[in-house]
């Protein structure tokens, strides 16, 4: 544990900022030179370093990091609306499905004669040209809305 405790105090001290002073003059041939100690007192100037922008503490990275927050919840959000459109679909496809199932158990019970039961309870049987027409309309209905099954 003591290691950690001790890289983070490392780190903790490199990272702040170290301030150099670095000297710069001109020698009798014209030539600039730069050293960390004056060469001369009198010509040389002291210059001044700027470190590195320090990352992390400006307005820009908190922008930065909000637009991806934005960018995540947005995608989360779309991929939600895509599950829902997905379950969505695949429940009309089953009730399709089922539909189509008792369409066709329907247009079986059509392969011979066809009635209707009264109020009374007595059957009364469906006609040709009612027999047929009504075939052939489930017939259509099945070759309209069930193609995938």
């Amino acid at each position: 544990m003591k290691p950690v405790i001790w890289l983070a105090l490392i780190g903790a001290l490199a990272s702040t900022p170290v301030h150099a002073q670095l000297y710069r003059w001109v020698d009798e041939h014209g030539k600039v030179h730069f050293s960390d100690k004056p060469v001369d007192e009198e010509n040389a100037e002291t210059v001044d370093i700027k470190g590195p922008p320090r990352i992390g503490q400006d307005d820009t990275v908190q922008q930065i990091n909000d637009r991806v927050r934005r960018l995540h919840d947005t995608e989360n959000e779309q991929r939600e609306i895509e599950s829902k459109a997905a379950a969505e679909a695949r429940e009309r496809k089953e009730e399709i499905a089922k539909r189509c199932k008792r369409a066709r158990i329907e247009l079986q019970k059509y392969n011979g004669p066809v009635y209707k039961r009264e109020l009374d309870g007595s059957r009364t049987y469906l006609t040709d040209e009612e027999h047929a027409r009504d075939k052939k309309q489930i017939k259509e209905w099945i070759e309209q809305n069930c193609k995938e099954s």
